[in-house]
């Protein structure tokens, strides 16, 4: 009757088809601009686009230097019941990453001239990459925006706005892409990007006016929250300044092994990392249960949870292995390459890049688990040595063998990096604990999932009686307040099959009681409520004797906290 992991799998598995929906229309939406202009302009403007790439990775490197850490914070004081720090927690994310925005616009400015110079741009392709980097410009005052209130939803656990938002970016983006590629070129590319980003915030907004929603507000400055969201933040971050570190270098290494008639070539390399990005979907499916599991310290539902990403690590790897091994001519055609050599070069490089797609993978899942559990300079480990292995070797294999080299220096350099990483991580921790190294829990912690029925409403309620009677544990109000709960919640779900868990966590002399559940959004336990039955009165009843009883929505779920002492 009673099943482990049920509840956290079904919301899991619900988050993950919404995010993989919402991360290849984000990977899509990278490529869009190298697309069009392939297939729109041709090669050459194709070049120009894959100059200015480089600059998207600065972008994301300053928008995420703080987003992700914040609703890392944000999902823990969630975890917590606590709604005030939620709420100053979201209002400085907000006020930050709007400074942000304006600070990176400005800075890529002023910059131009020199960024353009070093990539000895000249003729027509100067005149594309000038007109692109121009646009360029808008959308860094956009993706901070987009990071920000993207991560916050993600973690507040709604998926179907998160792909929403997605494919309207997308769809906007391609609509004005074509129309505005007409009379601005490259830069109409550029300046359609922008635009369907803004629309994608908006979006993202439209969270804020759903009952499920858990972000509020509030602007109260702590610099303790900004300090530890920058420590959290730095994984991410850390990994965009390595990936676009590894641009900028293999950018330069392709100019000078193989020529510029490479270059359009090397837009396959960023294609295949971009579809890579579907892996930040099995991460970040997971990130804000987890750290909400975190804040109330439940390790069991984090182990539980970490099974079901590594499945889906799994189907991701195997899936992006075989897409790209076996569909690789078609990459080449995508983008409107023509030249013999350099599509026989895409097609390689293609096959040979999917052979590193599982570790792209454990990188994302990596940063996932130990920005969460607050050990993020492992995360900045394991992307520091996955990125840096790979410029090296590709510098030595592409002076010695062109094209492929690069490609095969950057797929042995990623395997070199998450083994020696691995194998720092357990002579640096040790067996115990490997690889998760959760913080150590005082209490003995237990779940049980069921659909709420008549029978097991009554099942459950003797479930825990019998786990407290084991322990000695005597407090006659608990057995009430579950049999009491999971019938007020039945009634407000008539016909309809509510999944509730209910997880005991037991110490010395004192038992804490959460209970989650996927009915309608409603606050079991506010004093105001309307007894409109006889349950009701008997539920109401019974809180009005508990003294420590919270109640909060958490990842688009009911969610009641309850503390009881031995009687």
């Amino acid at each position: 009757m009673f099943r482990r992991g049920t509840f956290i799998g079904k919301k899991y598995n619900s988050m993950l088809v919404y995010s993989l929906i919402g991360w290849f229309g984000y990977s899509l939406n990278l490529m869009l601009d190298s697309l069009i202009s392939g297939l729109l302009f041709g090669e050459e403007m194709l070049a120009a686009v894959a100059i200015i790439n480089p600059l998207i990775g600065i972008i994301s490197f300053f928008s995420y230097a703080i987003c992700p850490g914040f609703s890392v914070l944000f999902a823990q004081a969630v975890g917590q019941f606590d709604r005030k720090h939620a709420s100053d927690i979201a209002g400085q994310s907000l006020v930050i990453t709007t400074a942000t925005s304006f600070v990176v616009a400005l800075a890529l400015f002023a910059i131009k001239e020199p960024f353009l110079v070093f990539f000895e741009c000249t003729g027509d392709i100067y005149a594309s990459a000038s007109s692109y980097y121009n646009w360029t410009i808008a959308i860094a005052l956009s993706v901070p925006l987009f990071a920000n209130i993207s991560c916050f939803v993600t973690s507040d656990g709604d998926g179907k706005i998160m792909a929403c938002a997605t494919i309207s970016q997308v769809v906007i983006n391609v609509i004005l892409s074509i129309v505005l590629s007409k009379p601005f070129g490259v830069g109409g590319l550029a300046m359609a990007t922008a635009i369907a980003t803004f629309i994608c915030v908006l979006v993202y907004y439209s969270h804020l006016f759903k009952k499920s929603n858990t972000i509020r507000f509030s602007f109260h400055f702590r610099w303790a929250d900004i300090k530890q969201s920058i420590i959290l933040s730095l994984n991410y971050c850390s990994r965009s300044l390595f990936v676009t570190l590894l641009d900028f270098i293999l950018n330069k290494a392709v100019l000078v092994f193989c020529g510029l008639a490479f270059i359009p070539a090397y837009s396959i390399v960023n294609f295949v990392f971009a579809i890579f990005e579907l892996y930040g979907a099995v991460a970040d499916s997971a990130q804000g249960m987890l750290s909400s599991f975190l804040g109330e310290r439940n390790n069991h539902a984090i182990r539980l949870l970490v099974r079901h990403v590594l499945k889906a690590l799994c189907l991701v790897g195997v899936g992006l292995f075989l897409l790209f091994f076996f569909l690789a001519p078609l990459v080449p055609k995508i983008y409107g390459i023509v030249s013999p050599d350099v599509v026989s070069a895409c097609i390689r490089t293609s096959r040979i890049l999917s052979l590193c797609s599982i570790v792209y993978g454990v990188m994302y899942v990596a940063n996932m688990n130990y920005t969460a559990i607050e050990h993020p300079y492992l995360s900045i480990l394991s992307a520091f040595l996955c990125e840096l292995f790979g410029p090296l070797l590709s510098i030595l294999l592409g002076k010695r063998f062109g094209f492929d080299g690069i490609a095969w220096g950057i797929t042995i350099g990623e395997y070199i990096g998450l083994g020696l990483f691995l194998l720092i991580l357990r002579m640096r921790f040790g067996k115990k604990g490997f690889p998760l190294y959760l913080p150590e829990s005082e209490e003995e912690i237990l779940s049980f999932d069921s659909t709420v029925t008549d029978d097991t409403i009554v099942s459950l309620r003797n479930q825990v009686l019998h786990e407290m009677d084991k322990r000695q544990f005597t407090n006659a109000k608990a057995g009430l307040l579950v049999e009491e709960l999971l019938t007020r919640i039945r009634d407000r779900n008539p016909g309809k099959a509510v999944l509730t868990e209910l997880t005991l966590f037991f110490s010395d002399n004192r038992m804490r009681l959460i209970v989650r559940d996927n009915g309608v959004i409603f606050d079991y336990i506010n004093e105001d409520n309307q007894a409109d039955s006889l349950n009701a009165y008997v539920l109401s009843s019974i809180l009005s004797k508990i003294q420590s009883k919270n109640y909060i929505v958490t990842t688009s779920f009911n969610r009641n906290g309850f503390i009881f002492t031995k009687d």
